[in-house]
């Protein structure tokens, strides 16, 4: 992957893709993330749909048509933070679903916000721990009226238009993926048209002094309208941020619509990617939530035990991995399977050896994984975030080297991680720990405290930022 990288950063530079504009719209950074993903995933079906929602109409349509009359965004006052939800919440002990970025701040004292709910999968989330919110359905799913329908078409000049096809065969020779790139610039610039207006008429409304949200690419219009309303845009860290990471590693570029300032969760991350910011706009804060799960586990003991941290497009090697290391012999470890949510209903099939191995398998009704970092001393998996929250609750971590693993190489590198290729080298490395110094970089201390403190200094004194300079 690290060559595929290599290669198509130059074919970026070398095709002169950042200068692509229409209307004076910056296109290429607006689709490169997904360009990028269908060559790491070769048009597979999983990245189709990533790719393309297919979510039921008549369901959108439903939210849409209450969200005129249910927290509705538009009947909002005026607050000084205004907050894009994530969408994708947990379940905690308290029985209400958290927004594990922004409720944690919240519960800790960050006032005067207002919330905007995302849907997922065409629904919401309740009860919920978040108090002040509104749905936005109204602005998401009704912007998408006038695509469906075909109206208000976007004008592609036919310059472009030749240069679009241009980048599609040259992409197709050079990365064997077909992708339809003159439909990826249409209806994004078709989204933004009628996004820009109703996000426009949203943010006058609020008037806030800062904008915070959690993954800023695919929310190119949002920040577009932010600075030109003179509202800096705070992301808060939301995954990995790696070289790997095309929403936030821009080599020898920049992107024009990317947050004001970046709050990331430790040192380690300010140096894994070239981030299109200056140092001073890119702040270690740390990781509330994982503040208050650490804290929530604290009274749990560590016992002889190895997790591993299944995703469902590795599974299948990590899986084999782990029946091999329970038929040794002479491992006394007790070892934990933690599936991935994609993986609950599907495993059985997939990896029907855990049925037959002397491990155990935890899915969704089993512990948290949290509660498994906590009891765990060694984690075993391949490119997960929760490998390096793992680090934070002090495992061994061993990283599988199969594919994808070079999406963390540097934790192997420059962190505590230490890479095996089979189980007699995991049986190997046992009590030979690799923590080193840099484990402390990777999670700032008081996660809680300091975002908070950054968010209302930003409110009170921050500014926007010209990346075309």
């Amino acid at each position: 992957m690290n060559d595929t990288l290599k290669k198509f950063e130059h074919f970026e530079q070398s095709n002169d893709l950042f200068d692509l504009t229409i209307d004076h719209v910056p296109v290429w950074e607006r689709i490169r993330n997904t360009i990028w993903n269908s060559i790491r995933f070769k048009n597979s079906r999983k990245q189709q749909n990533r790719i393309t929602e297919n979510l039921d109409i008549l369901k959108k349509t439903y939210l849409m048509l209450k969200n005129m009359l249910v927290k509705n965004p538009y009947m909002s006052k005026e607050n000084d933070i205004l907050v894009y939800g994530t969408g994708r919440r947990r379940l905690e002990p308290n029985n209400k679903f958290w927004d594990v970025y922004f409720d944690p701040i919240y519960k800790s004292g960050l006032k005067n916000y207002i919330h905007l709910e995302r849907p997922r999968n065409a629904s919401h989330y309740s009860p919920i721990q978040t108090e002040d919110f509104k749905y936005i359905d109204l602005i998401l799913y009704g912007s998408q009226i006038p695509l469906k329908l075909g109206l208000e078409k976007p004008t592609i000049p036919n310059n472009v238009n030749k240069e679009l096809i241009e980048i599609k065969e040259k992409i197709k020779n050079e990365f064997g993926v077909n992708v339809n790139i003159k439909t990826l610039v249409r209806d994004n610039l078709h989204l933004r048209k009628t996004r820009h207006f109703l996000f426009n008429k949203l943010l006058r409304r609020i008037n806030p002094k800062v904008l915070i949200i959690e993954c800023s690419y695919g929310k190119e219009t949002l920040i577009e309208v932010s600075k030109s309303l003179n509202i800096p845009v705070i992301e808060l860290q939301h995954g990995i941020i790696t070289k790997h990471h095309l929403g936030y590693s821009y080599k020898n570029a920049t992107k024009r619509m990317f947050p004001d300032y970046l709050l990331v969760w430790g040192d380690y991350w300010k140096e894994s990617a070239e981030i299109p910011l200056p140092d001073d706009r890119v702040i270690s804060t740390g990781y509330p939530y994982l503040d208050y799960k650490k804290e929530e586990h604290n009274n749990i003991n560590t016992r002889k035990q190895v997790v591993f941290i299944s995703q469902d497009t590795i599974g299948e090697e990590l899986s084999e991995l782990a029946v091999s290391l329970s038929q040794y012999d002479n491992f006394d470890y007790k070892i934990v399977y933690k599936l991935h949510p994609k993986e609950y209903q599907k495993w059985k099939g997939k990896y029907p050896n855990l049925l037959r191995a002397d491990l155990r398998v935890v899915g969704g009704d089993g512990p948290g994984i949290y509660k498994l970092l906590a009891e765990s001393s060694i984690q075993i998996g391949v490119y997960s975030t929760a490998l390096f929250e793992g680090i934070a609750f002090g495992l061994d971590t061993y990283v599988y080297k199969i594919s994808g693993w070079r999406s963390i190489e540097e934790l192997v590198n420059n962190g505590p991680a230490q890479v095996i290729s089979s189980p007699k080298q995991v049986l190997s490395l046992i009590g030979q720990s690799n923590k080193n110094e840099k484990s402390i970089h990777i999670f700032k201390n008081n996660g809680v405290k300091n975002t908070i403190e950054e968010i209302n200094r930003i409110k009170n004194g921050g500014s926007t930022y010209d990346n075309t300079k």
